[in-house]
Formats: structure tokens, C-alpha cells, sequence
């Protein structure tokens, strides 16, 4: 059985901004789902749509349709430690 969770703000670690990631959802192997409509327009969001996990990075848009690239690494990191909700 699958158990998702929520996605919160993400705080890029060079550059400092903080991203609005609520639209989506995360399992344990680092997979990422969508309940954006808008983000599965582009090819970007198809792919996350899928969940596919083939690549080694995520690349979403958050709420303000800017792209943000996360690695598979830090998304499972941060699902083990509980930790979704502000990473």
C-alpha cells in the first residue's frame, strides 16, 4: 500500500527563496503526484503527473508557475523524517 504526503514550502538551500509546493504530494520513493490541473499541461508536469522516477531530480512549478528542480534524495529525506510540510 502507497501512502502519500503532502508537500508544503521548500527553501532552496543556494539561493534562499521559498517555494509554495501544496499542490502536490510525495510517496516513499521520492515519486511525486499532482493535483494541480495547470501543472500537467507542459511536459515538466506530465512527467511528475506520471511519477514516473526515472530521473534523478523533480522538476514542479509551485504556485506561482516558477520551476523548481528537487532531488528524488532530499524528497525520500524529507518523507522518512516527516518532514514534508517545510523542507
Amino acid at each position: 500500500m502507497i501512502f502519500l504526503k503532502k508537500l508544503g514550502f521548500y527553501k532552496k538551500p543556494l539561493k534562499g527563496t521559498t517555494h509554495n509546493l501544496t499542490a502536490y504530494t510525495v510517496d516513499e520513493t521520492g515519486n511525486v503526484f499532482s493535483n494541480n490541473k495547470k501543472t500537467y499541461v507542459t511536459k515538466f508536469g506530465k512527467a511528475v503527473r506520471e511519477g514516473q522516477g526515472k530521473d534523478p531530480t523533480v522538476t514542479l512549478r509551485d504556485d506561482n508557475g516558477i520551476k523548481v528542480s528537487i532531488s528524488r534524495s532530499k524528497l525520500r529525506e524529507a518523507y522518512f523524517s516527516d518532514k514534508t510540510l517545510n523542507f
